[in-house]
């Protein structure tokens, strides 16, 4: 499972109670001027790539609906989770609109997961 979130807090959160639920998790801070994304070239993302589940809290500006949108294109089945409150729904192209969420939450998360089988 990978966890996009710009914010350490959240995503050390989501990921401690997702490994203590027994899930394998990578982690990922999303786009920064330092190291760039593959996928805001949209290209393939070797993290997304090995994932089983997608949970991105990235949607909230425009470098990570470019994320969530490109994820969207190049795995169409890959369960994917998306953050996104209201205002942020507004500006999200409408494929992505099935996955959001208000607030990412450990419980949530697994939910998504184990219902995928």
């Amino acid at each position: 499972m990978l966890i996009e979130h710009a914010d350490a807090g959240t995503r050390q959160r989501l990921e401690a109670g997702l490994r203590a639920r027994g899930y394998d998790t990578l982690a990922c801070p999303g786009p920064d001027q330092r190291d760039g994304c593959p996928l805001l070239g949209q290209t393939i993302c070797p993290a997304v790539a090995q994932a089983d589940v997608v949970v991105t809290g990235l949607a909230d500006d425009g470098p990570g609906r470019v994320v969530a949108t490109t994820i969207r294109y190049h795995y169409p089945d890959r369960p994917l989770l998306i953050e996104a409150g209201p205002g942020v729904r507004r500006n999200l192209d409408p494929t992505l609109h099935g996955h959001l969420v208000e607030r990412l939450e450990v419980d949530d998360i697994a939910a998504m997961a184990e219902a995928m089988g």
